[in-house]
C-alpha cells in the first residue's frame, strides 16, 4: 500500500499535463487588460485634439473681439465656437464638455505693444474645456471615466504697419438718430473710429481722415480744432463749410488740396495715441479732436469730436468717386514716403446722388456742385452713373494694391429711380428711368440699375487667402428699413463691432503659448 501511495504521488508531481492552459488564461488576461488600456488611453486622447481644436477655434474667436469688447462680449464669441452643448463645434457623443474663457491680460503682450484697453481690460483670451470620458475596458477594475482637458491662449498678432485713410460720410443725413446706437448716425460713425484708432498701433500705423462732401480749405480747420465760442460737440455751428465737388484725377499720385475745397480733414499722423501702450487715445491729436474720445470701458465716447456735417450739405447730395480718388492719391503719396500696405476704410450708405439738381429744374447741363471737367458719359469724372463711378474708383484703388474696406449704413437693396424725387431714390443716376425722364438717351452708367448695398459688395475688396471680410453692413439703424446683408452670417451688425472686426482683422489674432506670463 506504501508503494502504491509514493507511486501515486510521485506521478502527480511528474505529470504536466493542463499547465500551458493556465499560463496562456494568464497572458490572454493580460493581454487583454492591456489592449483594453490602450483603447480607453486612445479614445480619451482622440477626445483630447477634438477639444483641443475647439479650444484653439474659441480662444481666436475671443481675441478677434479685442481690445475694446467687453469682458461679456469676449466670452460670448469665445463660447459661440467651443464643444459645450448649443456651440458650434459639438463633437457628437462627447458628453458634457464645460468651458471656462478667460480673458488675461499678459505682461509679455504688453511689452510687444499690445494695450490691455477696453472693459476687458485684457490682451489675450485662455480657454480650457474639460469633459468626462467613459472607459470601456478600465471600468472593469475601478476606473469608469477619465477627465481629459485642452487648453488654448490665443492674442492679437504682432502689429502690423499700415497706411490707413479712413473716409466718413459726412452728409447732413448723418445728423439723424440712429435709435440702435443711441445717438446721431455721425455720432455712431465717428464712436466707431474712435475704436478702430484703438486697434491700431501708433508706432507702425499712420492714419489720415477724409469725408465727402469736400469742405474749403479756409474752415476746414474747424473740424479738428473746434474753433467755435459754443466749445467742443457742437456740431452745426462750428462746422466747416462746403465746398463744391472737386474732381481729383484718377491716376494721381499725391494729394494737396492747396486753396481748394479739399477732402482731407486731418494729413497721416500717428499720434492718436501717445505710445503703442497707451490705454487711451491723446486728446491732443487732431484726429482725436475730430473724432472724439471713448470712455474707459472702450465702447461709447465720452467726449463728442468736432467732426460734424457741413450745414449746407444737403445741397451737394452725395458723389464717392472724387473722395475715394483722393484718399488713393493720398495713399499713394504716403506710400513713397512709408512703403507699407496701404488701406482704405469707407463707411457709407452707398446712395451717391450729387445729381439732386436735376429734380430743380437745371436739365441735363454741367452741375453747379462740381467744378470743371465733368461730363455725361457715366465715366469719372461725370454727373451721371453716380454709383458705378463709386464702384470704378474703388475698384482702381484695390488694383493699385490697396486693402478697401466698406461698410453699408442701412443701404438699400433696390436700385430705384423715382421721378422728380431723385433725393428719395437709390443711386437715381444709374437708373434706366432717369434717363428716359431726362432725355439723356441709353443708360451710360458703368453699373446699370445697381443698388447701393451692391454698390458697396462691389467696392470692397474681394476676401483674401487668410478668409479676410472686407465688406461690413450695419441694417439695424432706425428709419432706413435696410435689409443689405452680409454673406458672412457671423459678420458683426453694428458700427461699434463692425469697426472692432475691422481693426482685429487688421491686427490679426494667433495662438500664443499657454505659459506666457
Amino acid at each position: 500500500m506504501n508503494k502504491n501511495r509514493m507511486s501515486f504521488v510521485r506521478r502527480m508531481l511528474n505529470d504536466q499535463s493542463g499547465q500551458v492552459l493556465i499560463w496562456v488564461a494568464m497572458a490572454m488576461t493580460a493581454m487583454l487588460a492591456m489592449a483594453g488600456l490602450c483603447i480607453d488611453v486612445g479614445h480619451a486622447y482622440s477626445v483630447r485634439n477634438q477639444l483641443q481644436d475647439s479650444a484653439n477655434m474659441a480662444a481666436l474667436a475671443g481675441a478677434e473681439a479685442l481690445p475694446n469688447a467687453s469682458t461679456a462680449t469676449v466670452k460670448t464669441n469665445a463660447n459661440t465656437y467651443s464643444s459645450s452643448s448649443g456651440d458650434k463645434n459639438v463633437y457628437v457623443n462627447l458628453g458634457t464638455v464645460s468651458t471656462s474663457v478667460v480673458p488675461t491680460c499678459l505682461s509679455t503682450l504688453k511689452a510687444l505693444g499690445l494695450s490691455c484697453f477696453g472693459s476687458a481690460g485684457s490682451n489675450s483670451v485662455k480657454v480650457t474645456q474639460s469633459v468626462s470620458v467613459p472607459t470601456f475596458f478600465l471600468k472593469v477594475v475601478g476606473v469608469p471615466t477619465m477627465q481629459v482637458s485642452a487648453t488654448a491662449t490665443a492674442a492679437r498678432a504682432k502689429p502690423i504697419p499700415y497706411n490707413v485713410a479712413i473716409i466718413v460720410d459726412t452728409t447732413l443725413s448723418m445728423n439723424d438718430q440712429d435709435s440702435d446706437c443711441g445717438n446721431t448716425q455721425l455720432a455712431c460713425a465717428m464712436n466707431g473710429v474712435e475704436i478702430l484708432l484703438n486697434s491700431l498701433t501708433p508706432s507702425v500705423d499712420q492714419v489720415s481722415l477724409f469725408t465727402f462732401p469736400n469742405v474749403t480749405s479756409t474752415t476746414v480747420s474747424k473740424d479738428y480744432t473746434c474753433s467755435s465760442s459754443s466749445g467742443r460737440g457742437q456740431h452745426q455751428s462750428q462746422s466747416a463749410t462746403a465746398g463744391v465737388y472737386t474732381v481729383p484725377s484718377k491716376g494721381a499720385t499725391s494729394y494737396t488740396p492747396g486753396t481748394n475745397p479739399t477732402y482731407q480733414i486731418v494729413g497721416f499722423s500717428n499720434d492718436y495715441r501717445t505710445s503703442d501702450a497707451a490705454t487711451s487715445l491723446n486728446p491732443n491729436s487732431d484726429l482725436v479732436l475730430a473724432a472724439g474720445q471713448l470712455a474707459s470701458d472702450g465702447t461709447t465716447t465720452s467726449v463728442s469730436g468736432c467732426l460734424a456735417p457741413p450745414s449746407n450739405a444737403g445741397n451737394y447730395g452725395t458723389y464717392l468717386a472724387g473722395v475715394i480718388y483722393a484718399a488713393q492719391a493720398a495713399l499713394t503719396a504716403e506710400h513713397t514716403v512709408y512703403p507699407v500696405q496701404n488701406v482704405i476704410v469707407l463707411l457709407s450708405d452707398g446712395n451717391s446722388n450729387a445729381s439732386n439738381v436735376y429734380s430743380s429744374g437745371y436739365g441735363s447741363g454741367r452741375l453747379t456742385m462740381f467744378d470743371s471737367g465733368v461730363t455725361a458719359t457715366g465715366t469719372y469724372p461725370s454727373y451721371v452713373g453716380d454709383c458705378g463711378q463709386e464702384v470704378s474708383a474703388a475698384n482702381y484703388a484695390v488694383s493699385q494694391g490697396t486693402a478697401v474696406y466698406t461698410i453699408a449704413y442701412g443701404a438699400q437693396t433696390v436700385g430705384q429711380w423715382i421721378a422728380g424725387n431723385i433725393n428719395g431714390s437709390n443711386c437715381p443716376t444709374d437708373q434706366d428711368g432717369f434717363f428716359t425722364t431726362y432725355g439723356l438717351g441709353s443708360n451710360v452708367s458703368t453699373s446699370p440699375n445697381i443698388s447701393p448695398c451692391q454698390a458697396l459688395k462691389n467696392m470692397a475688396s474681394p476676401p483674401d487667402s487668410t478668409g479676410t471680410q472686407y465688406f461690413y453692413s450695419d441694417y439695424n439703424q432706425s428709419g432706413s428699413n435696410s435689409q443689405c446683408y452680409s454673406s458672412n452670417s457671423e459678420s458683426p451688425t453694428s458700427l461699434s463691432g463692425i469697426f472692432a472686426a475691422i481693426g482685429s482683422g487688421m491686427s490679426g489674432v494667433r495662438l500664443i503659448p499657454n505659459s506666457a506670463p
